[in-house]
């Protein structure tokens, strides 16, 4: 699946993940329904703090769809637009480190 969504998959990553399709399958039936309805987005418009999306040009979900949406219900949004990236920035080969730079001075700040 990473590879799948990825621009460019680093393959000597040395982080693994245990994927449960079952565990996935209950959570995004669930989060589905939710979007679905718009009851998650709304409750997007309860958070307090600034959020910040990181968005890969090669991502499978679009980021105008993201940014309409969320920069209507969160305060204070920003939306961060990775080139060479798809939905997995921190396993990318070319976004890997512009993402963790960028994530370090968000969080610094």
């Amino acid at each position: 699946m990473a590879r799948a969504d990825a621009y460019c998959y680093q393959s000597d990553n040395p982080d693994h993940v245990h994927l449960d399709l079952e565990i996935y399958r209950t959570v995004w039936r669930e989060a589905s329904a939710l979007r679905d309805s718009g009851a998650l987005v709304l409750e997007a418009g309860k958070i307090k703090c600034p959020v910040i999306s990181f968005q890969g040009e090669y991502d499978s979900q679009s980021a105008d769809g993201v940014e309409k949406s969320l920069s209507k219900h969160v305060k204070i949004f920003n939306m961060v637009r990775l080139e060479k990236c798809g939905h997995t920035p921190w396993i990318e080969k070319y976004a890997k480190d512009n993402f963790f730079r960028m994530l370090k001075d968000e969080l610094r700040s």
